[in-house]
């Protein structure tokens, strides 16, 4: 142990100077293509891009505290649950959901759905993970290709977060197509 603490503690500063001389780094520890000051935190914060412009004509609008029951998925009056949005939805449709957190499995059958959260806000669908029959927490059926998840938070599902079927999968052994053309 003796021996091998004393390789280490020998080796680090052999090293440092190795990278040093290679022109690696510098003494400050800024690398030579690193723009950012090291003494400004802010140089080194993420900056996120702004929100994409979006279609909004061709929406149905779900909030945590709509109602699907009187709701007619208007940004005024938005549907309760991502499921009863999807029950209204043809083809072609976005589902804009507002900030907050869905606790639901989602299952899409149509094609060309997109699911995303609503412009400055951050939505979250969120499935349980002990409960085995609700194995996957948003999932694309067959027909559902050309389908898209943008800017949602995917939490839990029994077994998967999102799953695309197949026609294997639905007990067709000879076919393994199925959802495709899908944007995550």
């Amino acid at each position: 142990m003796l021996c091998r603490t004393f390789t280490s503690l020998f080796l680090l500063p052999a090293l440092a100077a190795l990278l040093l001389l290679a022109g690696c780094a510098r003494q400050d520890g800024v690398l030579p293509d690193d723009p950012a000051d090291p003494q400004d935190p802010a140089a080194y914060e993420e900056a996120l891009p702004p929100d994409p412009v979006y279609d909004e004509t061709n929406v149905l609008y779900v909030s945590t505290t709509g109602n699907d029951s009187n709701g007619d998925g208007s940004l005024g009056s938005p549907f309760r649950t991502i499921g009863h949005a999807l029950e209204r939805a043809e083809a072609g449709k976005s589902i804009v959901l507002r900030g907050g957190t869905y606790r639901e499995s989602v299952r899409v059958r149509t094609p060309n759905i997109t699911l995303r959260s609503h412009a400055g806000e951050w939505a979250v669908i969120q499935c349980p993970i002990q409960d085995p029959d609700l194995d996957v927490a948003v999932l694309f059926d067959v027909e559902a290709s050309g389908g898209k998840l943008q800017r949602l938070e995917i939490v839990g599902g029994y077994y998967y977060g999102v799953m695309f079927q197949t026609k294997w999968d639905w007990g067709d052994a000879s076919d393994r197509s199925g959802a495709s053309r899908m944007l995550v």
